[in-house]
C-alpha cells in the first residue's frame, strides 16, 4: 500500500529527499544502507524500498509526505477502505509496528491492486539495481530481497518480501506458469528460506496437476 500511495499522490518521482535521523529511529532495528546525510530521488527510495525492502527508504518516503508520516498511514488506511480490506489495518509506513494487521486473502487483493502500477512491476520484479550513494564513487548493487527473481525458470511480475516477529517471513508475487498467471500469498514462514521452498512446493504442485484440476472446474 505504501507504494501505490506514493506513486497516488503524483510528487515529482525526481525530487531528492535527505535521509534524516528521524528515518533512523523509526526502522532503527533493521539493516539499512541509507545513511543521514545521503539524499535519493524519491524514484530512487521507492526502488531501495521494493527491490530491498529497505524500511528506512519506507520511513523517509512518508515524511516526505504532504501533511507528515502520520497523513501518509491515514491515506493507506482510506485506500485499504477503497479496496474493501475490512481487516486490513496500517500503523506504519514500514510495516514494522504490531498495528499492522491484514490476511492472505486481502494481501492478495492489494497485490492484483499494486499490480496496475508497471513501476511496481518493475521495480519488485528485477533481479538487482545499481544504486549511487554519492556522486563520483562507484554504483552500489542491491540484489532483489526475492532470491527467485534471479532463477531463470522463474518468470516474476511482481514480488514482494517481508518479515516481523509476529508474522514471520512472507512472501507475496504475481508469476506466470506456462501461460497461466498465479498470484500468491505465503505467511507465517519460521526462517527465510522456508518461504522460498515453500514457494517451490507450490508451483511443483501446480505443475503436476493442480492447474488443470482447477481449470476444469472453472
Amino acid at each position: 500500500m505504501l507504494f501505490r500511495s506514493v506513486l497516488d499522490s503524483k510528487l515529482p518521482l525526481e525530487e531528492r529527499i535527505t535521509i534524516t535521523p528521524a528515518d533512523v529511529a523509526t526502522s532503527r532495528k533493521t539493516r539499512s544502507l541509507l545513511d543521514v546525510g545521503l539524499a535519493f530521488t524519491r524514484e530512487d527510495l521507492l526502488n531501495f524500498a521494493l527491490i530491498a525492502s529497505d524500511n528506512r527508504a519506507a520511513d523517509a518516503l512518508a515524511r516526505t509526505h504532504p501533511g507528515s508520516a502520520s497523513a501518509f498511514v491515514n491515506a493507506m488506511n482510506q485506500k485499504a477502505k477503497a479496496l474493501g480490506l475490512v481487516h486490513t489495518v496500517f500503523a506504519d509506513s514500514s510495516g514494522l509496528a504490531a498495528g499492522n494487521v491484514s490476511t492472505a486473502h486481502e494481501l492478495a487483493k492489494l497485490v492484483r491492486a499494486a499490480y496496475q502500477y508497471p513501476l511496481i512491476r518493475q521495480f519488485s520484479s528485477a533481479r538487482s539495481h545499481d544504486f549511487v550513494f554519492i556522486k563520483g564513487r562507484p554504483a552500489t548493487t542491491y540484489d532483489n530481497s526475492n532470491s527467485l527473481t534471479r532463477d531463470p525458470g522463474w518468470t516474476i511480475s511482481l514480488s514482494k518480501t517481508g518479515y516481523t516477529r509476529n508474522a514471520g517471513w512472507c512472501l507475496a508475487m504475481m508469476i506466470r506458469i506456462g501461460s497461466i498467471p498465479i498470484l500468491t500469498v505465503q505467511l507465517g514462514a519460521p526462517e527465510s528460506h522456508h518461504r522460498l521452498d515453500d514457494a517451490r512446493a507450490i508451483r511443483r504442485w501446480l505443475e503436476g496437476g493442480a492447474l488443470k484440476i482447477g481449470r476444469a472446474h472453472v
